[in-house]
């Protein structure tokens, strides 16, 4: 029950932070915003899952994050995931 709560905490985060904070590349065309816009949410799904998957982890073994610092983790996650797919903030 924690985990889903987690989960659905850090996919509220994640919603919350896109709408507010969305970076954008320059570029013509509406195929770049495309590109761009699938972009940002396969890097908000994979943050998402990653950051889940390790506060399960560490809770299996007995350490628990607070929702501060599975935040502050899934941001770090986010803009590995922009940087590497070229995306400047």
């Amino acid at each position: 029950m924690k985990t889903f709560i987690a989960f659905s905490f850090i996919i509220a985060l994640t919603a919350c932070a896109q709408s507010a904070y969305q970076p954008r590349l320059n570029g013509p065309g509406t195929q770049y915003e495309k590109w761009q816009t699938q972009i940002l949410e396969e890097c908000a799904r994979k943050a998402a899952t990653i950051t889940v998957e390790l506060m399960e982890e560490k809770a299996r073994e007995g350490v628990f994050m607070t929702q501060t610092q599975a935040h502050m983790i899934n941001r770090y996650i986010l803009e590995l995931c922009y940087r590497k797919n070229g995306i400047v903030i």
